[in-house]
């Protein structure tokens, strides 16, 4: 409820998924609290919840928050560095107020109302893309903003290698794009952002692209035929690869190979040897 945490020295909080909101004042005044992560199914924190919360370095939103209430983290003193996530649609004036460590704001949003002291002024900087509402707000009140652009992407090593089958479609994979905040973020990868990739045709150890961001990764993938052979008498039904492990019968009454007669017979007879 209201005032759940307040002025206590709690050092750990774990935030079940279950709770879809944190109250006013939850942890108001919190001495030794110095990180907490708020679960994605948190959709609303309240006003003042963590006001002067003074132990607090690090928070972690929930992605499916819409507002940053007034006075949320106001003179949470220790605060280092906060990502906005991209669904937040305002932050409420005096959120971040008197937040004097804080060296770093990141806002994911491209259109978030930032109300007047939202900010403080002492921040280092604010990360945000090109063209935002809040570039727009670092130029009315001056601060330092920087335009957030992606420095690598990295596909995980499953995926580094992958087989397809002809006419296969892309497999569904993510990559981690990393920011020029040092901030991280999964990215599913879409037929539209990969070059190269091509199962028209059976190839061995071709070579696609991701781009994201104007950073690019590669991944090798090879295009068959069939996955599964189907082997019968020695040779795959479905693509006609021969059977390693395949060993032809043999006759019981003289021993002989039935494969290998069968072809020097027939291969006698295209030479017009005749049997009698």
């Amino acid at each position: 409820g209201d005032s759940g945490f307040y002025n206590t020295s709690v050092t750990s909080v774990r935030i079940p998924n279950t709770v879809t909101e944190i109250k006013n004042y939850a942890f108001q005044a919190t001495r030794g609290l110095t990180e907490l992560i708020i679960p994605d199914s948190v959709t609303k924190i309240g006003e003042s919840a963590f006001y002067k919360a003074s132990g607090l370095r690090s928070i972690t939103l929930s992605q499916n928050i819409t507002e940053i209430a007034r006075d949320t983290f106001n003179q949470c003193t220790n605060l280092e560095s906060v990502i906005i996530p991209a669904n937040v649609k305002t932050v409420k004036q005096g959120a971040f107020f008197g937040c004097s460590s804080l060296e770093t704001i990141s806002v994911l949003s491209t259109n978030v109302t930032l109300e007047t002291e939202s900010i403080p002024t002492t921040v280092a900087t604010v990360y945000g893309y090109e063209g935002s509402t809040a570039q727009t707000y670092c130029t009315n009140t001056g601060i330092s903003f920087s335009a957030l652009t992606v420095t690598s992407i990295e596909i995980p090593s499953e995926f580094l290698e992958q087989i397809y089958l002809i006419d296969g479609e892309l497999v569904p994979f993510d990559i981690t794009a990393t920011y020029n905040n040092n901030m991280t973020e999964t990215v599913p990868v879409k037929a539209d952002m990969v070059t190269g990739f091509d199962t028209d045709t059976a190839r061995e150890n071709a070579t696609a692209t991701v781009t994201y961001g104007e950073k690019t990764a590669e991944f090798i993938y090879t295009v068959v035929l069939c996955m599964d052979h189907d082997y019968d008498n020695g040779f795959c039904t479905v693509c006609g690869d021969e059977d390693p492990n395949y060993v032809p019968p043999v006759n019981p009454d003289t021993g002989d190979n039935f494969l290998a007669n069968a072809l020097l017979i027939a291969g006698l007879g295209l030479l017009g040897v005749a049997f009698i």
